[in-house]
């Protein structure tokens, strides 16, 4: 018997969290992604040198945001969101 894996829909979620795991000499970070519109989308980071302040907040594109996700999975970094599943959320229209 073969498995297969389904994917939990979040595309219709306004917010995305992905937590990515560094390793030396990278560090880990949390994005919170929203705010998707035309293309863009509005970051929320935290990493290791700011985790009890404030985030970072920024637009940038989400091919941009994606590409450095798809960076760190080639770099074998743990990545707590399938990028199946960030690609399907940073497609899908905005709410």
């Amino acid at each position: 018997m073969r498995r297969t894996r389904t994917l939990r829909d979040d595309s219709a979620a306004e917010q995305l969290v992905v937590n990515v795991d560094g390793g030396p000499p990278d560090t880990d970070y949390t994005l919170i992604l929203d705010g998707r519109s035309g293309g863009r989308v509005h970051v929320r980071e935290w990493n290791s040198q700011n985790r009890g302040g404030a985030a970072r907040e920024y637009d940038t594109s989400a091919e941009e945001i994606y590409a450095r996700l798809e960076r760190a999975a080639a770099d074998r970094r743990r990545i707590s969101t399938d990028l199946l599943r960030i690609r399907a959320w940073l497609d899908a229209p905005a709410r």
